[in-house]
């Protein structure tokens, strides 16, 4: 986190913004799906990972259109405000599809 915030030198990786949003999104993704590896049963665990997955999509659909974070560049033109939201609009509608299935099959 240090090298990506520019704290901390290094000759390979380029300092800048992006990355530091990248690591933290993904510090605090292991530590939820950390936590919920370790206190949910194995079925469940499918239906909840994907929940996580769609709860994921959801905040990354509403910072992009705020115009910022990942898809902070939705917000720049049209055409990626409208490419990048039907995107997300289909990732949602794809795990919540799987969500409702495995909360059938394995139970919530």
């Amino acid at each position: 986190m240090l090298i990506y915030l520019g704290l901390m030198p290094h000759p390979f990786i380029p300092q800048g913004s992006l990355h530091a949003k990248i690591a933290i999104r993904s510090a605090i993704s292991f530590i939820i799906y950390g936590f919920i590896v370790l206190l949910v049963p194995w079925p469940r665990l499918v239906t909840y990972f994907c929940a996580v997955l769609v709860c994921k999509t959801i905040i990354d659909l509403i910072l992009g259109l705020l115009g910022i974070g990942m898809y902070g560049n939705m917000v720049e033109s049209r055409v990626n405000l409208k490419s990048n939201g039907t995107y997300l609009t289909s990732k949602i509608f794809v795990f919540g599809l799987f969500v409702g299935l495995c909360a059938y099959l394995f139970g919530f």
